[in-house]
């Protein structure tokens, strides 16, 4: 009897674990690791602006985004690290969108952080909805959540309809509801810009999801 209490016992942790999507499916992409946007189940999107590799990948003036689509509950990271200069405007956006380009998509959403090299370091987030442009919370202040010079990690999460957001473990920003995503699809964005070469050097990404994983065609 007290082996069928402890295995009833591990199935029902188990189950709670699911439901709470502490278990779940994981893509990883370690720009440290793979040194290129090139890998056996897909290449990643590059915008045609520049970029290159350095313990970590800089993008300069340019966009990237992977080569798969996330349905469902899921939460998005990006870790970078962070050396900017006092005076360098540098900024660093992450978000989702419907397309693997986003030209012409009918939605977009996530977060931008500017002025990353200043003591007045601020964070935005927003979404774009069929050519519409809504800034949700505009010029939060983030210097005291930020880490310059350090290692950093913002996550974007989806729950439901819903998008929420954490710098460095806080939550910031105001979740915003989804407004115009007809496909159920999200692929991750990443843009980097520097003005004095200083800025973001982006070092990992995952999403953990609990719908499908769909490539892009």
């Amino acid at each position: 009897m007290k082996v069928l209490r402890i295995s009833v016992l591990i199935v029902v942790s188990l189950l709670l674990l699911l439901a709470s999507g502490c278990v779940g499916k994981r893509y990883v992409y370690n720009f440290v690791d793979e040194g290129d946007l090139e890998r056996y189940d897909g290449n990643w999107y590059n915008a045609g602006g520049s970029y290159y590799f350095d313990d970590g990948l800089i993008l300069t003036g340019n966009y990237i985004s992977a080569p798969f689509f996330f349905t469902g509950d899921f939460t998005g990271q990006l870790n970078f690290n962070l050396d900017a200069e006092e005076g360098d405007a540098s900024m660093l956006e992450f978000y989702f969108c419907t397309q693997q380009s986003w030209p012409g998509c009918d939605w977009l959403g996530g977060a931008a952080i500017y002025s990353i090299g200043d003591p007045g370091v601020y964070f935005r987030t927003y979404y774009w909805d069929d050519g519409s442009f809504t800034a949700v919370d505009e010029g939060i202040p983030c210097a005291g959540i930020i880490n310059n010079p350090g290692s950093n990690t913002l996550k974007i999460v989806k729950k439901g309809d819903a998008l929420e957001f954490e710098l460095n473990g806080t939550a910031i920003g105001s979740p915003f509801t989804i407004i115009g995503n007809a496909s159920g699809l999200y692929c991750p964005h990443f843009y980097g810009w520097s003005y004095a070469g200083t800025g973001a050097v982006l070092t990992y990404s995952e999403v953990k999801y609990g719908g499908d994983m769909i490539p892009v065609i």
